[in-house]
């Protein structure tokens, strides 16, 4: 359920259990806040309203918090009691006079906010006196460094009454809010948003600090991540909560921009860009032109991360299993986290070089104490998906050891660095077992629910027709 939808029961059980009170609270909607002087004020607009309806909406579940001096409405509540207000002219009327006069010696910051309230509530014809207040909000905000604006603002920006989101200055102005005092969920509460054409340069704090940022582009996807220490590029980006980096999609001679600006401070976000020239402009204006990842370069990364996960598999850091695909993804983060939490390394994530040596030697320290981990992998080399599943079968138990009886067990699927479908699986067997020379075989299953043998050349023994492949155990990878 929704506050919105939360808000709407709120005020069907208050017609019905207390009509004066949600008379009441309507009246009182275009308030900042509500004193018990406000309220009386307020409730004498209603010669035949008893003074009980002061206590019951001050207990009620339209408002958000009361003390000794003062309440203030659920948001989502006043905001639908705005508009009920809006529906009675006279009752409108009558309110407002008497918050601007009970309100008079409040701050002008709280006056200002009730006052583009009820500018909100006279539509189009009041606009350009509201976003004139909205424009003056954000001038002494952003040009003359009036700081205590910001915190103001991610109070009342939120209470303001939703009309007011698509004036042109309010979600300027929430921009320079959040820039200066991040407020979790505020751009989903306020609707903020930034044009192509816009940039926030001139919103900017002076003293805001810069983050790197990680690139890379890979098969027609932007990957950006923070941090950026794993990354094939990096730029230097304001750290604003939310980031806003604005992707530039050169094709041709037009140009395609969209801002990217829900950037979280750590973890990985991705988009895709079409196959040509792609820019990047922070949202203090710097340029930046994303380099097409080297082939070679890309293969050696792929082959690195896809060494990572097999060996975090191998290890038992990694629940499920992770594909053996040679790409970064969340879960192969929390895989890399739940490893470094087991080794006291700090918890960033990242897929360093210094990470790998440090899994190897872990792989390399285990198998010599406990078992020996054999990564099996079987790929098609064919971009149809044909195959629905894949099932490894050895020559060996439950716990590894040779047996006449063969086990198996199902191979998970995977994209290989081929682009073509692929299955893998892992498997622990007893250290003192090597050397020993074990037999294993695919069966698989087409999409048509055909079972067959996935070797498909018979073994090198001319009175045999078996089809298997063989391994001897010590560590290696069985393709």
């Amino acid at each position: 359920m929704t506050s919105e939808d939360a808000a709407r029961d709120d005020i069907a059980w208050m017609q019905c259990e207390f009509p004066d009170a949600l008379r009441l609270a309507e009246a009182a909607s275009l308030a900042a806040r509500v004193e018990p002087e406000l309220l009386r004020a307020l409730r004498l607009l209603f010669p035949a309203m008893g003074a009980d309806a002061e206590a019951d909406l001050w207990f009620s579940p339209l408002v958000q918090q009361q003390n000794a001096v003062m309440m203030v409405l659920v948001p989502a509540a006043a905001h639908l009691l705005q508009q009920r207000l809006k529906a009675d002219a006279w009752l409108l009327d009558k309110a407002w006079k008497t918050i601007t006069e009970i309100h008079a010696p409040l701050p002008p910051a709280l006056r200002t906010q009730e006052e583009l309230a009820w500018l909100a509530l006279q539509g189009e014809a009041a606009r350009p006196e509201a976003e004139k207040k909205l424009a003056e909000i954000l001038t002494a905000l952003v040009r003359d460094g009036r700081s205590g604006l910001a915190n103001w603002g991610s109070q009342a920006l939120p209470r303001l009454p939703p009309t007011l989101h698509a004036y042109n200055h309010f979600s300027t102005l929430a921009w320079a809010v959040q820039l200066r005092t991040p407020v979790p969920g505020l751009g989903s509460r306020t609707g903020m948003t930034l044009s192509s054409s816009d940039g926030l340069g001139w919103l900017l704090p002076k003293d805001l600090p810069e983050v790197r940022l990680g690139v890379d582009l890979r098969d027609g996807v932007l990957h950006l991540s923070q941090p950026a220490a794993d990354a094939t590029y990096a730029i230097t980006v304001p750290a604003t909560e939310p980031a806003a980096v604005e992707v530039i999609e050169r094709v041709g001679d037009a140009d395609h921009r969209r801002w990217i600006q829900t950037m979280p401070r750590s973890g990985l976000i991705s988009t895709g860009v079409a196959e040509t020239r792609i820019d990047l402009r922070t949202a203090d204006g710097r340029l930046y032109t994303v380099p097409r990842p080297d082939p070679a370069v890309e293969l050696k990364r792929r082959e690195e991360i896809a060494e990572v996960q097999r060996l975090l598999n191998a290890l038992g850091f990694a629940s499920p299993p992770l594909p053996p695909d040679g790409v970064a993804s969340p879960a192969t983060r929390v895989a890399v986290q739940t490893f470094q939490l087991d080794q006291d390394l700090p918890l960033d994530g990242l897929l360093t070089d210094n990470l790998l040596q440090r899994l190897r030697e872990q792989f390399r320290q285990r198998a010599g104490q406990q078992s020996v981990a054999v990564p099996f992998e079987y790929r098609t080399g064919l971009r149809q998906a044909f195959l629905s599943s894949a099932l490894l079968q050895g020559s060996w138990d439950s716990l590894g050891r040779p047996s006449q009886r063969w086990s198996e067990v199902l191979m998970q699927s995977f994209t290989a660095d081929d682009g073509c479908p692929a299955f893998f699986a892992t498997l622990q067997f007893p250290h003192d077992l090597v050397g020993e020379t074990l037999r294993w075989r695919v069966m698989v299953t087409t999409t048509a629910g055909v079972e067959a043998n996935g070797v498909t050349s018979e073994i090198d023994e001319a009175e045999s027709r078996d089809r298997h492949r063989v391994f001897t155990l010590g560590g290696g990878r069985a393709d």
